[in-house]
């Protein structure tokens, strides 16, 4: 009696197989009537072969014992799984991040198998070969590079595995600060007034704002909206190294008012000079006059003082 053999490609069943064969039957004994079962290690779920033996203990001939005048031999078949040729899609999808600056080296590990066509198909049989990591620490992408060749398939009962893979990445952005030139007001001096200083949102703790420049300038009397502009901050960290390119900075104008001299409690004097003579019938007037608080190198052109006095008096 022989145990036949089956095999099939891998489909995640086991394989069993309880047909057999039988030669040397006489005196009309067909193999019809015997009946037997497999011994239960005869099954087969992945790739490779298992004998299919024959429990000799469940051997049966019309229901009951074989007849004594045969010698029995039995046979084992063979099982055999076989790779399934059926393509699996494996789609990965490297991990990603977004941060913010932070003077600090910052990272991203790992990556996620987002579907694989073949429902019998696991996590576990990828192999990965690669680091799924991407760092750093100025501002920009870091690509993990990521790759179809880094991913493996480990297992054998598949034959026919593609992985579709997206790398991954870390996005670090900017730390965004304001940066505001000083609006502020002066009175007139006739001379050229500009930049006069700046406030800034806070940077990364341990960096610091090593200079900002900022221009316009005017000299006149009047509001000059917008005419203070910074521009060309340079942010350093602790080492004193340039980090600038670290930060998205926003700048603000200021505004520069320019009073008119002595609109103010102060004002500027034309004074008349006091002139004491003795009468001699003849009419007196002015004596010359003094400034206050003209502007440094301004002086008075032309003045007219009226008045005059020919009596004895004041």
């Amino acid at each position: 009696i022989t145990a036949k053999d089956a095999s099939k490609p891998y489909d995640g069943t086991p394989l069993i197989e309880t047909g057999f064969t039988a030669t040397g039957l006489v005196n009309g004994n067909t193999a019809d009537k015997l009946a037997l079962s497999m011994t239960a290690k005869s099954t087969i779920t992945n790739v490779g072969t298992q004998p299919n033996v024959i429990d000799q203990t469940t051997v049966k001939y019309d229901g009951g014992a074989i007849p004594k005048y045969y010698t029995v031999a039995y046979e084992p078949g063979t099982l055999t799984i076989t790779a399934s040729e059926t393509e699996v899609v494996v789609t990965i999808v490297g991990n990603t991040k977004t941060e913010t600056y932070d003077g600090t080296e910052q990272s991203v590990t790992g990556y996620t198998v987002e579907s694989i066509s073949n429902d019998l198909y696991k996590v576990d049989y990828i192999g990965f070969t690669g680091e799924a990591t991407a760092k750093g620490t100025d501002a920009g992408t870091y690509p993990m590079g990521l790759k179809a060749e880094q991913f493996a398939n480990t297992s054998a009962n598949f034959s026919k595995v593609k992985f579709v893979v997206t790398d991954g990445s870390l996005t670090i952005n900017p730390f965004e600060i304001t940066i505001t030139a000083t609006s502020y007001t002066v009175e007139y001096d006739g001379q050229a007034h500009g930049g006069n200083g700046y406030t800034a949102t806070p940077t990364v703790d341990g960096q610091k704002i090593s200079e900002v420049l900022i221009s316009g300038a005017a000299t006149d009397a009047g509001t000059h909206t917008d005419l203070l502009e910074p521009h060309d901050a340079k942010i350093v960290n602790a080492q004193d190294e340039d980090v600038t390119g670290n930060y998205k900075i926003t700048y603000v104008k200021g505004t520069l008012t320019i009073t008119k001299r002595g609109a103010g409690e102060e004002k500027v004097k034309v004074i008349a000079n006091n002139n004491t003579v003795t009468y001699d019938g003849q009419a007196h007037g002015e004596a010359g006059y003094k400034t206050e608080r003209l502007a440094k190198g301004h002086k008075v052109s032309t003045v007219t003082i009226d008045g005059s006095k020919t009596g004895v008096g004041t």
